[in-house]
Parts: structure tokens; C-alpha cells; sequence
């Protein structure tokens, strides 16, 4: 019945949610924020960076929402992020990577590579890619995993 996203960006997939009559609170440290939320469509808006987010999290007691965040975050601060969310007793999380680590992105990313230094051009970072046995590992200290089925996302249960 209630979601808080984080890292909500400029918070079309909740836009979606919202429009099923679901109570949404988003977030994100980006200045859109401030935009959303003169369209008064939200029942929270928070411009908050990961870190300043998470003492908000800590009663609530719906679905976590994290979707496409973890190109932002390095290992440590995403285990991080789990174990506060983890002793906040926050029971359920919706994960959704931006992308899984797989034999065919590593090709990619090594075509990538080969083709820049060829056309010698700078590669621009785009964030972190992990595999999904890395993500399951990153949050096994307080949450069961099970993969939505024909998807990438992960619901999270508290242990």
C-alpha cells in the first residue's frame, strides 16, 4: 500500500505506481526533486543524497523501492545502505538493477574498450556493473533473495 523509492530520479516509474492509487514517497539529492514537487503528485517528496535518506526509512513499514541505483554506489556503500536498511527492520525492499553483470556485457565492455583505444577516444564511466551471485552476497546478512520471474529484479525479505 505505501512505497518509499529511493533514488528516485525524475521518478517515472513511480509516476506509474502513483497512478494506481499507491501512497509514494520519493527521493534523490538531484534538483529535480525540487520540480516534482510543485506538481504536488506525490505524498512525499525528499531531495536527500542516499546517506541523509535512510533515518527517514527507519519506521517505515512498506515496500523499499530501489530502482537502477546501484550504478551510483560502490560494494561498500551498497552493503552499507543493507545493513542500516537491515537494522531498521525494514522488511520488504523491491531491487532492480540497472544491469547484471553477464558473459554478454563483459564482451561489450571489452569491444568498448578495444574500439576506444583504436578510435582513441576516452572512455566515459557510467557506473558499476555486478553480477547477480555479487548482489546476493551484498545483502545476505539481512535479507532473503528470490528473482522475479522473467526479470532482473529482486524482492528482498528481512530474515
Amino acid at each position: 500500500k505505501t512505497i518509499f523509492s529511493l533514488g528516485s530520479g525524475r521518478a517515472y516509474l513511480e509516476y506509474g505506481l502513483k497512478q494506481k492509487n499507491i501512497s509514494i514517497e520519493i527521493s534523490d539529492s538531484d534538483d529535480s526533486m525540487d520540480r516534482i514537487k510543485s506538481f504536488n503528485i506525490f505524498d512525499k517528496v525528499h531531495k536527500l543524497s542516499f546517506n541523509e535518506v535512510l533515518p527517514k526509512v527507519q519506521n517505515f513499514k512498506g515496500l523499499i523501492l530501489m530502482s537502477r541505483i546501484d550504478t551510483e554506489l560502490t560494494d561498500d556503500e551498497l552493503i552499507e545502505m543493507f545493513d542500516s536498511m537491515g537494522k531498521f527492520k525494514i522488511k520488504y525492499i523491491f531491487f532492480i538493477p540497472a544491469q547484471l553483470l553477464t558473459f554478454k556485457s563483459v564482451i561489450i565492455e571489452v569491444y568498448l574498450r578495444i574500439r576506444s583505444i583504436l578510435l582513441k577516444k576516452k572512455l566515459v564511466f557510467c557506473g558499476y556493473s555486478r553480477s547477480k551471485n555479487l548482489f546476493k552476497r551484498i545483502w545476505k546478512k539481512h535479507y532473503k533473495s528470490s528473482q522475479i520471474k522473467n526479470s532482473k529484479s529482486f524482492l528482498l525479505e528481512l530474515k
